[in-house]
């Protein structure tokens, strides 16, 4: 398990009072880490097996044969910030600080490394916790291809009215293909021309 200081817990690191405190993962004892991660200057003592479990990318990374970062004493990741980097480590060790302020950098680090867990933990958060609309959930869920939560918005559509209010002022065009060919196909269930019964004269 990801640990820092001389405990065998990550210890919370000075924050002022009333604010959730971040995990320091700044410790070195050997007998808690075994690699260091640098993401935008910033080091982080890990575990490498706690990590390759949560984490299809870092099993590959670290216990694949072929891959140099296996053995480098320090991996340097790139593509995301050292805040959802801290905010991924933490969800893996049971602690949550998710927010809207950060919930995008999160997402983005637990849909790239292919991290099931800290992605339901994402999903559900947007789903029962977030105070972003509607509009904005479903914008972010195109954005970083979260299937499950644009389906579920999707489905709760029942009318033109309700597709209004999940699409707002947005224009489709600035979903992908695929969200766009969801909003399609739902608005033309909503607005299907139910035929009239065919009337056998013979």
């Amino acid at each position: 398990m990801l640990a820092a200081s001389s405990s065998n817990v990550p210890q919370l690191a000075s924050k002022p009072s009333g604010a959730p405190k971040p995990m320091d993962f700044t410790g070195t004892d050997p007998s808690l880490t075994d690699g260091v991660v640098l993401v935008d200057g910033q080091k982080f003592h890990i575990s490498k097996t706690h990590l390759a479990r949560h984490s299809v990318f870092f099993e590959t990374m670290f216990f694949e044969k072929g891959f140099q970062e296996a053995n480098q004493k320090i991996v340097e990741l790139k593509e995301v910030s050292a805040e959802g980097f801290q905010l991924f480590l933490e969800l893996i060790n049971g602690y949550n600080r998710l927010s809207d302020e950060n919930i995008e950098a999160v997402i983005k680090c637990s849909s790239m490394w292919q991290s099931d867990i800290p992605l339901k933990k994402c999903t559900k958060f947007l789903q029962k916790k977030s105070k972003l609309s509607k509009t904005m959930k479903f914008l972010l869920a195109d954005k970083l291809d979260i299937i499950v939560l644009k389906t579920s918005f999707i489905k709760e559509v029942q009318t033109n009215a309700d597709m209004e209010n999940l699409l707002g002022s947005l224009d489709v065009s600035v979903f992908k293909p695929a969200t766009v060919e969801m909003i399609a196909r739902k608005s033309l269930e909503i607005n299907r021309v139910r035929q009239p019964p065919v009337i056998d004269l013979a």
